[in-house]
């Protein structure tokens, strides 16, 4: 038996993208809180 790991590895992608962009926006902005959210989700 396989494990599937596409939606662990999704989610991965995803935590790592939202902490790269977060650091490039102002805080008490909208996209710095959608980055945000991500980062909690992913979390």
């Amino acid at each position: 038996m396989t494990l599937n790991t596409e939606y662990l590895k999704r989610c991965i992608e995803i935590l790592e993208r939202s902490y790269t962009l977060i650091k490039t926006v102002e805080e008490n902005t909208i996209d710095y809180e959608m980055y945000r959210n991500s980062l909690v989700k992913s979390f």
